[in-house]
């Protein structure tokens, strides 16, 4: 995981997944930009993010409980990079907020908000969004992002 910081209020999400998988934040666009104001803005990045996941040969699986999961063992296998963004309230308003958690422990642990103030969220995360490989051979080798 290499830090990168939001470059407007509304990109946290792409910072966050620019910092799991070490990229620029400009590769990596802005899911959802087309919606954001709108009701449809989490529709709209969440499917954006999975269409430019899939081009990767990787998937997505949301979590609610990430504690269920993680403590029967599926943090290996669903979040190979042992990184996952957690999502929730924003400390500075009434929006959401991504950050990156560590996800190679027994709880998730914050280690990245890609905001300046670094102040994480308001109480704990509401969903994990974890990373999958579509085809689990492929952990062992150099994926293309």
């Amino acid at each position: 995981m290499k830090p990168v910081n939001q470059q407007n209020d509304h990109d946290c999400l792409q910072a966050c997944i620019a910092s799991i998988f070490e990229l620029g934040v400009n590769q990596v666009p802005q899911f959802g930009r087309s919606a954001i104001g709108t009701p449809r803005a989490s529709i709209a990045q969440d499917s954006d993010l999975r269409k430019w996941l899939a081009e990767r040969g990787l998937s997505l699986l949301h979590v609610t409980n990430p504690t269920t999961v993680f403590a029967a063992g599926g943090k290996s296998a669903q979040s190979p990079w042992g990184f996952c963004v957690g999502g929730g309230k924003s400390p500075r308003g009434n929006w959401d907020h991504a950050v990156v958690y560590d996800a190679r422990e027994d709880e998730p642990i914050l280690v990245h908000d890609p905001y300046q103030s670094r102040a994480g969220l308001d109480g704990i995360p509401s969903y994990f969004t974890c990373f999958l490989l579509e085809d689990p051979s492929l952990l062992h080798k150099s994926i293309k992002l």
